[in-house]
């Protein structure tokens, strides 16, 4: 499963390290190139909204191995593009495929997640961070290598296919709830508007991916222009922010584990928004190095579990609940950088980098919505569910007696979600219930 989550980071990034090479070869200029970056956005963005039904009514283990063997061979088109044309096509299919593989590997994170009983989810991104470290690396070594853009592509995209293929035999092989239990449903509607609880995990994603972005884009940059610092000070502030984002996702499940989702998410943002003021507030080498750094590691567990509260929230439908909260976090990375630019330009980029602070502040506030409605039951029945288990094969599952379980695990809020395990311990249960 890790393999599909390093393909994920990795594609992107490898694209992104030859986009010079890619601009002198299509001879386009900036404000075409723009063009054809925002297809590749929104590919992603139109693909993620309408594939949600096909994830829930399919196998996880068709659709991830499908969707990273078209992303691995995606990588390989832009190589061969002429033409500001043919380069948008190309971006169009590579971000609509890497958009699948990101959504559907994050569905069946989340069920395995929920099948195991423990936190995995933050893991899984943090290999996404690693993948897209290494994908970067590996770009930047083929260009003082001297290798053509096409023989890079080709390289990258043969190690990522032979990783989709290997991967699947970890991939957990259960359908969907939906196609086990209604495979004659009517037909969705796409274009469906969210609901309520759904419509704000989106909007909670969508600030966390605009703060990503702004201090991805802009970290090193104020670091330069607006505190003076010198290039090994510019880079060292996006390191700290890039080193510190990987490390916090290395440690992100313990903690959850620890303290609950609701706390790592709230916690994470107070922290990355005090990163951000400590930053523009001393205009200086070390505080911002060590504000950015901050940042890094207050995001970095939030949106898997926006993510995984999403896909829990109703599993007949967690396929079209991920992809509509993932769409709707991807317009971040999309208006972030017209909107930090525009303010930029008229009142300077300090009070520019307010806006991403205080949209951080916002998910604090609204970290409540991952809290489950088991949350709510008296704190000495969730302390005596906790402690019932049960293991079925060599796996350990945990039963709870109460109707929804546990957001130590999941954010799952179904009813039935303790019926549709083996329980061997029905005397235990049925003690209780008396």
């Amino acid at each position: 499963m890790y393999a599909y989550f390093f393909v994920t980071g990795s594609v992107i990034s490898i694209w992104a390290s030859r986009i010079p090479a890619i601009k002198r070869q299509t001879g386009v200029d900036e404000g075409e190139l723009s063009i054809a970056l925002l297809a590749l956005a929104l590919g992603g963005v139109v693909t993620i909204r309408l594939m949600g039904g096909l994830l829930d009514r399919f196998n996880g283990r068709i659709i991830v191995p499908a969707a990273a063997l078209v992303a691995s061979i995606a990588l390989v088109a832009p190589g061969y593009a002429t033409n500001l044309q043919q380069l948008t096509l190309f971006l169009l299919l590579l971000g609509s495929s890497q958009a699948l593989l990101n959504v559907s590997a994050n569905l069946q994170a989340a069920r395995l997640q929920r099948e195991w009983g423990r936190p995995i989810m933050v893991s899984f991104h943090a290999v996404c961070s690693i993948g897209g470290g290494l994908g970067a690396i590996a770009g930047t070594l083929c260009v003082r290598a001297g290798l053509d853009v096409t023989t890079t592509f080709i390289g990258a995209s043969s190690v990522l296919t032979l990783l989709s293929l290997l991967g699947r035999k970890w991939l957990l092989d259960t359908p969907a709830l939906a196609a086990q239990r209604a495979p004659a449903r009517p037909r969705f509607r796409r274009f469906a508007l969210p609901r309520g609880r759904i419509l704000l995990l989106g909007v909670l994603a969508l600030c966390c991916m605009l703060a990503e972005g702004a201090a991805n884009d802009w970290s090193a940059l104020y670091t330069r222009e607006m505190v003076g610092g010198s290039e090994t000070a510019a880079s060292a502030t996006y390191a700290a922010y890039a080193t510190m984002m990987a490390a916090g996702r290395l440690i992100g499940d313990r903690l959850v584990a620890l303290f609950g989702p609701v706390n790592v998410v709230r916690g994470g943002s107070l922290l990355a928004s005090f990163g951000f003021f400590f930053a523009l507030v001393l205009p200086l080498q070390i505080p911002v190095i060590i504000g950015f750094a901050l940042v890094g590691i207050g995001l970095s567990g939030i949106v898997p579990q926006v993510f995984n509260a999403a896909a829990n929230d109703n599993p007949e439908r967690s396929g079209r609940d991920l992809s509509t909260v993932t769409a709707i976090g991807y317009f971040g990375p999309l208006l972030g950088p017209p909107t930090i630019g525009f303010l930029a330009d008229r009142a300077g980029l300090s009070v520019a980098l307010l806006f991403p602070a205080s949209l951080v502040l916002f998910i604090a506030l609204g970290a409540g919505t991952l809290r489950t409605a088991e949350h709510r039951e008296p704190r000495a029945l969730r302390r005596s569910a906790s402690s019932k288990s049960l293991r079925t094969g060599s796996m350990r599952l945990w039963v709870p007696p109460l109707r929804h379980l546990s957001e130590n695990m999941n954010g799952h809020r179904s009813e039935q979600s303790e019926e549709t395990l083996p329980n061997n311990n029905h005397h235990d249960s049925g003690r209780e219930t008396r």
